[in-house]
């Protein structure tokens, strides 16, 4: 891996902790009506994406896919065991699954991989 390939890994890192950062401070990710992710799962999910494309423009296609259908189901899996937890007070998902305005929460994770 050349030095501008884990530079582009790290500032994926960092774009993804910055995106949980501001859901830790905001308060979707603690608390009796926490959501899916915070500071650490973006940070992953951010690292992901930036090795996954580093891999896919050095031509290894397939690990990287794999990657990628990793976080979506990461993703998916994470958003489902929160609706568990929430669906007495605020059913999420898939019924009012981003039938709000702001859609924010559900695609946050997959927005930061990319």
């Amino acid at each position: 891996m050349s030095m501008g390939n884990m530079v582009g890994v790290l500032v994926a890192a960092l774009g993804g902790a910055a995106v949980g950062l501001e859901r830790q401070w905001s308060g979707h990710a603690d608390g009796p009506r926490a959501r899916f992710a915070g500071i650490r799962t973006f940070t992953m999910l951010g690292a992901l994406g930036g090795f996954s494309g580093s891999m896919w423009t050095a031509s290894i296609t397939t690990p990287a896919a794999i990657l990628l259908a990793g976080a979506v189901a990461i993703v998916v899996l994470g958003y489902s065991a929160a609706s568990d937890r929430t669906s007495m007070a605020q059913p999420r998902w898939p019924r009012s699954w981003c039938s709000r305005r702001d859609c924010s929460p559900e695609l946050d994770p997959l927005l930061s991989f990319l």
